[in-house]
């Protein structure tokens, strides 16, 4: 059949097809330990649902503009007021089904085949897969558990070249928990400045899970031009949204301009109740703040302290997000498998646990487990996971 010769570039996400893998054995009656889902386990706080229920009595089940009503592109203005100290107009905002259709429409903007767009690994699944999708070629920069999965700023200036276009940012991070600090940023920003030709997509979807410290993101550093930065957001994470698909991205009219024109082709307005609800969790975030970040720190530190009891793993404290991103070339160096994909199929398929591949997110030799699980299924999955690994077939 003759299809689109760009579908040779694209591969379908790991994470969804393994979380999907795992519901479906657990729903043929397999207690099966999921380890995969990137999204908090509690429900949507009350006061958002209930401004979803008001919607749909109100009427409010029509088309929208599609950039996303006016009160929720004001509310996010008046965010980035707060949160970045930047100033951007309601044109300058465009709420997308998703934080990922924000950056396909981005990256759909701003990229020509053969440019070059530099992502620091390990890195979310989708980045590299919608570069590609478009033509562009992908530069990794990769880190190690040594250096806590964040790259020397030096290794990012070796990466960047005459064709490089675009520089992804995710901080905390996806997969790792890894969160930059000020010093790094304040560093990155100094290269960009030799690079004026250069955009930057910062993801700060997970600016509410920062466990020790603040949240620093090159979104908020007032050395770097708006005109080259597109910060993505969204209530996902934040309110347990994932479901309702509402991200959104701020960045300078001349980019949002376009993003708006892909959108209205493409999908148009997102689901107007998800927006009524998205601008009820945004303008009470002061009054009604995150409620699962304590949670979720409390199960971070359950799950650092139980696999660091497993002498074969290398694991260091993540510092934010709700992802944990164990080495296991130890595991595997010891073991009759050959690569992090063989073992996660090892622990589900013997142990019922799921998890990821490091390999998924461009460094192979890792697991990503999410710890969004409840208390007492983290440490009977973690427990599961350990007695797995005890019992590998060594090699000969």
């Amino acid at each position: 059949m003759n299809l689109n010769r760009s579908l040779s570039r694209l591969v379908s996400s790991q994470t969804l097809a393994l979380n999907q893998k795992a519901k479906a054995l657990a729903a043929s009656g397999r207690k099966i330990y999921n380890f995969t889902a990137g999204e908090p386990d509690g429900n949507t706080p009350d006061h958002v649902q209930s401004a979803a229920i008001h919607a749909i009595q109100s009427g409010k089940n029509r088309y929208t503009d599609t950039a996303g009503i006016i009160e929720l592109r004001e509310a996010i203005c008046r965010k980035a007021k707060n949160i970045y100290h930047r100033t951007y107009s309601t044109d300058e905002v465009i709420v997308s089904s998703g934080g990922k259709q924000a950056i396909f429409n981005a990256l759909y903007t701003l990229l020509n085949p053969e440019d070059e767009v530099v992502i620091l690994t390990p890195a979310w699944v989708s980045y590299p897969s919608l570069v590609q999708m478009l033509g562009a070629n992908v530069v990794e920069v990769s880190s190690t558990i040594e250096q806590g999965f964040v790259p020397d700023v030096s290794a990012i200036a070796s990466a960047i070249t005459d064709k490089t276009k675009l520089l992804i940012l995710n901080s905390p991070c996806n997969p790792s928990g890894a969160v930059y600090t000020q010093a790094f940023v304040n560093e990155l920003v100094d290269l960009l400045e030799k690079h004026p030709n250069v955009f930057v997509i910062s993801d700060d979807i997970y600016e509410y899970y920062v466990f020790e410290g603040e949240f620093v993101t090159l979104s908020k550093h007032p050395k770097f031009p708006k005109e080259r930065l597109i910060i993505i957001n969204g209530v996902s994470k934040s309110h347990a949204m994932t479901g309702w698909r509402i991200g959104y991205a701020l960045a300078d009219q001349r980019i949002v301009s376009p993003m708006k024109k892909i959108q209205s082709q493409v999908t148009s307005n997102p689901c107007s109740i998800s927006q009524y609800a998205a601008l009820e969790a945004i303008k009470t975030e002061d009054e009604k703040p995150n409620p699962f970040k304590e949670s979720f720190k409390q199960r971070r530190d359950i799950a650092f302290t139980e696999l660091s009891e497993c002498a074969d793993l290398r694991v260091i404290l993540p510092q934010g997000a709700f992802y944990i991103f164990p080495n296991v070339e130890k595991v595997i160096s010891k073991s009759n498998l050959q690569t992090d994909v063989e073992l996660c199929d090892f622990l589900l398929d013997t142990c019922g646990v799921a998890t990821v591949p490091g390999s998924a997110f461009g460094l192979p030799g890792h697991l990503r487990l999410s710890y969004g699980l409840p208390i007492e299924e983290l440490r009977k999955g973690i427990s599961l996971m350990k007695e797995g690994l005890s019992k590998l077939e060594k090699k000969a």
